[in-house]
């Protein structure tokens, strides 16, 4: 746990540059529900009852940001230690030094929760040590946001093929290794299946307004059909933010949340029986993920939070006194927060793209001496980071956040098999490593 805990400090250094954890928008809400213990419309109370639970009721939100890096220290030690020697830090170590990690771990919201749980699937499927522990993490890191309901059940025959794969055994013993994960997230599907209810259509209608998908099909349907919202007489925007959130946005324009889920409903329903709009969507919906997975900028949405905002409102509420040090942190001051993560945004696409090209070259290096384990796992976490870009980008918006995500992962395997192949090579590592590998094999 110590070593664990020196990691989580290093991967909270955007906290403690910025003064105080970073906010976005959507932080305010997360707040508010787990101090009111009320499930919002939008969004599952799972991440609010953690902000409640690990600020110590209020205390200090301090105590969130070590809980979410140590939980991403612990799952990344054991993720790394699948495939090399325990003990093996400089492939963390190097990607909090390249990547955005830091970002996601340091901010009040759900992202960092999204690659725990995508470590969690390999850790769970690909070792025979802990599993329990991995399994329980998997759960509540599923249920933390409705996105990752639909990636963890895309994933899962994935996992199922690259589990039958590393360890070459038959397809049934590889379900018998997995199946539990189906289970989890069955149980974590309860926890956010209120707020999936409440928001999925006014979500989705969202997203086919911002395509231009929507507009196109009410434009043929309106002279003949009696959807509630042909009588809105101001066009509907491309907008998702404006058509959800903006109090002149279509989500506002009905009288009550039942009225709108039910005429949403049945227009969604309709495109897709219609052939027109069912082809549009599909193009729509592919160019959203293509665009998606080169779209994964830092620090989308850390805007100053003045006094009036939701996000100071709350912090005055719950957190009075850290407010001072709130106010007073960098990302208030955008003259000072905006060119730092300028120029490290470029750094870490650099870092992205080099990784990307590592990670070619070692799976063929991989591939010509049958390390098939690590191949497996590689291209299980790239087809995870696609699965996750067609999820939010094809359901919802292209935003970077959303390729944040999950891309700092690829500077992590690059490293990690360098670290791998030039231990190969090295007659003393060899065989550390090969019976580590057995070790967990077993």
């Amino acid at each position: 746990m110590l070593i664990a805990g020196c990691l989580a400090l290093a991967l909270s250094w955007v906290a403690l540059w910025n003064g105080y954890p970073t906010f976005y928008p959507d932080s305010g809400t997360y707040l508010e529900c787990g101090f009111l213990l009320e499930t919002p419309v939008d969004r599952p109370i799972t991440y609010g009852l953690f902000l409640w639970t690990t600020s110590v009721a209020g205390l200090s939100l301090w105590s969130t940001i070590v809980a979410q890096s140590v939980l991403l220290a612990v799952a990344a030690i054991a993720f790394v230690q699948l495939f090399l020697p325990k003990g093996w830090l400089l492939p963390i170590l190097v990607t909090v030094l390249v990547s955005g990690v830091s970002f996601l771990s340091s901010q009040v919201m759900t992202d960092v929760f999204t690659s725990i749980m995508l470590m969690c699937m390999v850790l769970f499927g690909f070792s025979d040590r802990g599993r329990v522990r991995w399994l329980l993490l998997y759960t509540v890191c599923c249920a933390m946001h409705t996105s990752h309901l639909p990636v963890a059940l895309l994933l899962f025959p994935l996992l199922l093929i690259a589990v039958r794969v590393s360890g070459a055994i038959s397809m049934r013993a590889a379900w018998g290794k997995t199946w539990g994960l189906l289970a989890a997230t069955v149980v974590a599907y309860l926890a956010i299946n209120i707020s999936v209810v409440k928001s999925m259509e006014a979500f989705y209608a969202a997203h086919l307004a911002e395509t231009g998908d929507l507009q196109e099909y009410l434009l043929r349907r309106c002279p003949d059909a009696n959807y509630d919202l042909c009588a809105l007489k101001d066009p509907i925007p491309r907008s998702a933010d404006v058509f959800l959130w903006d109090k002149r946005g279509v989500a506002h324009r009905y009288p009550d949340r039942d009225k709108m889920e039910a005429d949403l409903g049945t227009i969604i329903g309709d495109m897709l029986g219609d052939d027109i709009a069912r082809r549009r969507i599909l193009r729509s919906t592919l160019h959203s993920a293509a665009r998606q997975l080169g779209t994964f900028g830092i620090t989308e949405g850390n805007v100053p939070f003045p006094a009036g905002s939701g996000v100071h409102a709350r912090i005055m509420k719950y957190f009075p006194h850290e407010l001072e040090r709130f106010e007073g942190m960098r990302q208030n001051v955008p003259e000072v927060f905006l060119p730092v993560v300028g120029a490290l945004n470029g750094f870490y696409r650099a870092a992205v793209i080099a990784s990307m090209v590592i990670l070619c070259v070692c799976m063929v290096l991989m591939v010509r001496i049958r390390e098939w384990r690590f191949v497996a796992c590689i291209a299980f976490v790239v087809a995870a980071y696609m699965v996750n870009c067609f999820v939010n980008a094809g359901l919802v918006v292209v935003a970077n956040r959303f390729g944040a995500k999950l891309v700092w992962l690829a500077p992590l395997l690059a490293t990690m098999g360098v670290c791998w192949l030039v231990a190969r090579r090295t007659k003393g590592c060899l065989g550390s490593v090969t019976s580590h590998q057995r070790s967990v094999q077993r």
